[in-house]
């Protein structure tokens, strides 16, 4: 065999001659570099978001142990540990307006009947458990005075409770005035003798300062048949109110006073399941009609308002 013909064979059969040389480092380790998304992943992302912007941090059962909430954003809780969970949240109002409190948590599918309650620094105290309008949850919008600090508490009416079954997300704002008002009710109409004049299509704002406060109001009805129709505003829009409408008016029709308030109760709406009124009457003569709003029961404060609409409109 010629020396060049056993060089040839030499290197047919020596497999590093024949094969390309590979990288000490691998071909998956090598795409794993600092840029790679694979390699920059930490194992806290793939644990579930929080539920909401504001999630609740127990313990917060007293109201030393709130957890601060912002205003216009979302937050969140859920009542467990089997028994009356207490959750606390506190915030900051600046300035005078309208406040607005908007829970959700049956209306999503919660088991959770959620209770309300707020007080503040300055004095306010409210408490609401059914929803101002008309759904399962509570919903609350109220005056603000100014500045101040508040305290909301939420709990489960019937003490039930579960990590799953019943959570609630809600969320404070502000908000615009929550009714049309034409005027605002006087300081001393406590008596059918001061009893302030009401207006045809006006609505008068009023609050029930205490469980006496009583709020009187007189209405001139032209000759004729005419349909009175009363319309008080309070829950559904946001009040924590339960108010009640009684209608009086003199025996005669040449009397413009009542002589006592036993004269004539023309009706009432105490038998009203609604907690906001609405109803009509008939007048077929020149007379005055005394309105009297009064609180059915529940609490009182500045934070329970009404607004008061009378409509007189010729029957058909």
């Amino acid at each position: 065999m010629s020396p060049i013909s056993a060089f040839l064979l030499f290197l047919a059969c020596t497999p590093s001659c024949c094969q390309p040389t590979l990288n000490p480092v691998s071909q998956d380790t090598a795409e794993l570099d600092s840029d790679s998304p694979v390699d920059s992943i930490d194992s806290q992302d793939t644990a579930p978001p929080p539920p909401c912007a504001q999630p609740e941090s127990e313990p917060n059962n007293l109201d030393s142990e709130a957890d601060p909430v912002q205003r216009e954003d979302l937050a969140c809780g859920a009542f467990t540990g089997g028994g009356l969970d207490l959750d606390w949240y506190t915030f900051e109002t600046t300035s005078p307006g309208w406040l607005k409190v908007d829970v959700d948590a049956a209306s999503r599918g919660s088991e959770a009947n959620v209770n309300l309650s707020m007080e503040s620094d300055g004095g306010v105290q409210v408490a609401m458990s059914m929803a101002g309008d008309g759904g399962p949850d509570p919903y609350l919008v109220i005056p603000v005075q100014g500045a101040d600090s508040w305290y909301l508490m939420f709990n489960e009416q019937e003490a039930q409770s579960g990590d799953e079954d019943y959570d609630y997300q809600f969320r404070v704002s502000t908000t615009k005035t929550p009714v049309d008002i034409d005027r605002e009710e006087s300081s001393d109409n406590d008596s059918w003798q001061d009893a302030q004049v009401i207006e045809l299509d006006e609505s008068i704002y009023g609050t029930v300062s205490e469980a006496s406060d009583l709020d009187w109001f007189v209405l001139e009805t032209p000759e004729g048949r005419q349909e009175i129709e009363l319309q008080l505003i309070a829950h559904r829009a946001g009040s924590p109110l339960n108010a009640r409408i009684e209608i009086w008016t003199t025996q005669a029709k040449d009397k413009t006073k009542l002589e006592s308030e036993a004269d004539v109760k023309v009706s009432t709406s105490d038998a009203s399941p609604s907690f906001d009124p609405i109803f009509t009457h008939t007048s077929y003569d020149q007379r005055s009609w005394y309105i009297k709003v009064r609180v059915a029961d529940g609490g009182t404060g500045p934070a329970y308002w009404y607004t008061l609409t009378t409509t007189v409109k010729e029957a058909e």
